[in-house]
């Protein structure tokens, strides 16, 4: 005997929207000049370990978070959420 079973998932518009609404920036902060990126990575494809005094490996293995910043004598690293308008259809 077989049964057949139909499973529907439904997503609410809700959940999406707050997922939209809000990004990872990465803030490197290098004496008065202020740069924004998406990623850690993103960053480095820019800025040398001379430049801001830290390795990519090593800045991914210090825990950056928003409540965690990075500081050294070259820059400050800190991790924020960009919040933005809900998008309607």
């Amino acid at each position: 005997m077989f049964v057949l079973c139909h499973v529907s998932i439904t997503f609410t518009p809700k959940l999406f929207n707050i997922m939209e609404r809000e990004r990872k920036v990465v803030h490197l902060e290098v004496g008065d000049k202020h740069f924004y990126y998406g990623s850690v990575a993103n960053l480095f494809e820019y800025h040398s370990v001379e430049d801001i005094g830290i390795s990519y490996g090593s800045l991914r293995n210090f825990g950056l978070n928003e409540n965690n910043p990075y500081v050294n004598s070259k820059c400050v690293i800190r991790v924020g959420r960009l919040l933005s308008k809900k998008r309607e259809k």
